[in-house]
C-alpha cells in the first residue's frame, strides 16, 4: 500500500488510466498555515480591534448602531411548517366559480396584458386584409387593361396607328411656303427633288 496518499497500487494503476494528467500531478497539498501562524495570531487579532476603535472614534453614529439579526425564525417554525402547507393544500376549492373567474378577467394584472395582445392580433389581421386588397385591386387593373385590349379588333388598331402617323407626317401649308422659299433662295432644280 502506498503511504503517501493511502491508495492502493491497484487503484493508482487504475487512476493513471483513467486520469493520466491527475496522476502526475504533485500530491502534495497546497495549502498549510505558516510555522509563526499560530504565533502572530493574537497580535493581527489585536490590530484590528484597535482599528475598530479608530473607527468608532472616527464614525461614532456608525459605532452607535445596534448589531443584532432582524430576522428571526419563529419558535417550533420548522416543525409546524409542512402541517401548515399541508392544511392550506387540504383547504384550496378544487373549482372555482363563474364569479371568481370574472373578478379574474377585471384585475389590471390580468386584463391589461389580454386586451393588449388582442389590440396588438387586432392591428395585425386589419393591417394584412388591407395589404391583400391593395395587391388584388392592382391585379385587377392590370387584367382589365389586358381585357379591354383583347375586345378590340386587330384592324382598328391599325387604322389608329396609322391615323396618327400621317398626322404627324402631314405638312401644313405653312411649312409648304417655307419650303419653297428656301428651293428658291437656293437655286434648287425641281428635277432633282423627284
Amino acid at each position: 500500500m502506498n503511504t503517501k496518499n493511502n491508495i492502493s497500487n491497484f487503484e493508482d494503476d487504475d487512476l493513471n488510466e483513467i486520469a493520466s494528467h491527475l496522476s502526475k500531478l504533485d500530491k502534495t497539498t497546497p495549502f498549510k498555515a505558516d510555522n509563526d501562524y499560530f504565533d502572530y495570531f493574537a497580535s493581527k487579532l489585536e490590530n484590528r480591534i484597535s482599528n475598530l476603535e479608530e473607527i468608532k472614534s472616527e464614525a461614532p453614529i456608525l459605532s452607535n448602531i445596534p448589531l443584532y439579526i432582524p430576522f428571526e425564525v419563529p419558535s417550533n417554525y420548522f416543525d409546524e411548517f409542512p402541517s401548515r402547507i399541508q392544511d392550506i393544500v387540504n383547504n384550496k376549492p378544487l373549482k372555482t366559480s363563474i364569479f371568481e373567474w370574472l373578478i379574474l378577467l377585471i384585475k389590471p394584472n390580468f386584463a391589461i396584458p389580454v386586451l393588449t395582445t388582442l389590440l396588438i392580433a387586432g392591428a395585425g389581421v386589419n393591417y394584412i386584409e388591407k395589404q391583400s386588397k391593395v395587391s388584388s385591386t392592382k391585379i385587377e387593373y392590370q387584367l382589365s387593361d389586358e381585357e379591354q385590349l383583347y375586345l378590340i379588333d386587330e384592324s382598328t388598331i391599325i387604322d389608329v396607328i396609322v391615323s396618327s402617323t400621317n398626322s404627324e407626317n402631314e405638312i401644313k401649308p405653312e411649312q409648304n411656303t417655307g419650303i419653297e422659299n428656301y428651293l428658291i433662295e437656293n437655286n434648287i432644280d425641281e428635277s432633282i427633288l423627284n
